[in-house]
């Protein structure tokens, strides 16, 4: 039984090698930077490619339209503001480390698709480039804990930067997140199917592994057993003669 088992998976291992490594070769691409933190990430790819997609170069694009046209853009966190598009910077509502961080997402992904994830088309907006700056890599949340009620404006909130006082809407703040939100649970979604997928792909590989190698071994057995009768049963040149074994046998 262990000789069949080893040949089984031997013989499998030799025919569906390709398949087997398609499969390895796609997992690895997806578990690469799962023992990575976001630093080595960005080392690994180059700190600018985190930003280098189409839905950050439309931005980039829209910004310097305004600035040609001078018109104002739209600040995602404080809309009945008016936005100079020079002092606009574009704004990961959920930041780039914030998403790298899933390890759900990571598990799911090939770098291509952590950064459609990171530059998602709802995950992007305009907002003062002192307040982007300012709010850096830690969550929306986290960075409204340093601002204060505006005095004179319910729902509005302020904060101070290098001297400067900048409005921030509560209820803009609300509905960019939650967008933001939206869009990054369903790339979680959609990893967690991959994964699953995966997970299935690889379990079928095997299952076909052990039928492929099951009938290779019944076919060796045979081809073996009958090998077996010629070289001790058989007298390929006896009195009865290479053609009279032959009949004898199939008898």
């Amino acid at each position: 039984q262990c000789r069949d088992v080893a040949t089984q998976r031997a013989i499998s291992a030799f025919f569906l090698s390709s398949e087997t490594n398609k499969i390895d070769e796609s997992s690895a691409e997806k578990y690469v930077n799962l023992s990575e933190d976001y630093k080595e990430f960005g080392g690994r790819i180059g700190e600018h490619n985190i930003r280098s997609h189409a839905n950050f170069s439309k931005m980039q694009d829209k910004r310097a339209a305004a600035r040609e046209s001078f018109s104002a853009v739209e600040d995602g966190y404080n809309k009945s503001g008016t936005l100079n598009p020079h002092d606009a910077d574009i704004e990961h509502v959920i930041s780039a480390k914030e998403t790298f961080d899933s390890k759900l997402l990571r598990a799911g992904t090939t770098d291509d698709g952590l950064l459609e994830a990171i530059n998602s088309e709802d995950n992007l907006i305009f907002t003062n480039s002192s307040v982007n700056r300012s709010k850096g890599s830690v969550s929306l949340g986290d960075f409204l804990k340093k601002s204060v009620p505006h005095p004179d404006k319910p729902g509005v909130r302020t904060v101070e930067i290098n001297g400067e006082v900048h409005e921030i809407n509560e209820e803009d703040c609300q509905a960019a997140y939650a967008k933001a939100k939206d869009a990054l649970n369903t790339h979680k979604k959609n990893a967690a199917l991959e994964i699953g997928a995966t997970a299935l792909k690889t379990g079928a590989a095997m299952a076909i592994q052990q039928v492929v190698g099951m009938i290779v071994v019944e076919t060796i057995d045979i081809f073996l057993d009958e090998a077996k009768y010629f070289s001790k049963e058989v007298k390929l040149f006896d009195e009865k003669g290479l053609v009279g074994n032959v009949q004898e046998m199939n008898e």
